[in-house]
């Protein structure tokens, strides 16, 4: 038995190795397998993101009646892709957002509070499990935060954009 880099051994992923939200995962997406994260280092704690920053009482309570779990998905950048770089956004991370229950829309707030710690751009799978035809269903919607267009030296202001709900079984990324 041969060792093989890291490198070898991400690209030979399989759907069942990945990190998923629920039954998204970056291959389940239509992205690379090469962009994948292992499901071992795929869940990120709560305390990660709340821990950071001063947050109010009311985004804490959010976070802990709304999201049920944090799992990154995917890092797509030029060496995993074959894209040419980005000069604004040097790589994507794609992260999953798993809701309880009690969350009935997206959860903006939650967004921008975990794509404000961080400077690359983030994609997130919202991923939530609603009534439908007498039974369940696992839905997905994606969601951005995105400076608004302004003028030089005033401050940025920041807009989380999301998707429609679709089904999560026909929810990609291209």
């Amino acid at each position: 038995m041969t060792l093989m880099a890291g490198r070898e051994r991400r690209s030979m992923m399989t759907g069942a190795q990945a990190s998923h939200c629920g039954s998204v995962s970056a291959i389940s997406l239509g992205l690379p397998v090469s962009t994948a994260i292992p499901e071992a280092k795929g869940i990120l704690p709560k305390a990660l993101f709340v821990g950071k920053a001063p947050i109010s009482g009311k985004l804490k309570q959010r976070f802990v009646n709304e999201i049920e779990s944090i799992t990154m998905l995917a890092l797509a950048r030029s060496a995993n892709t074959g894209l040419a770089d980005g000069k604004l956004i040097p790589e994507v991370l794609i992260i999953g957002l798993k809701l309880t229950a009690k969350a009935t829309e997206i959860p903006s707030e939650v967004i921008e509070l975990i794509a404000g710690q961080r400077k690359s751009g983030i994609v997130f799978a919202c991923v939530r499990e609603v009534p439908f035809e007498g039974r369940t269903r696992e839905e997905c919607a994606f969601a951005v935060r995105r400076a608004q267009p302004g003028r030089a030296g005033h401050t940025l202001i920041y807009h989380v954009y999301a998707g429609d709900w679709q089904p999560a079984g026909s929810a990609s990324l291209s």
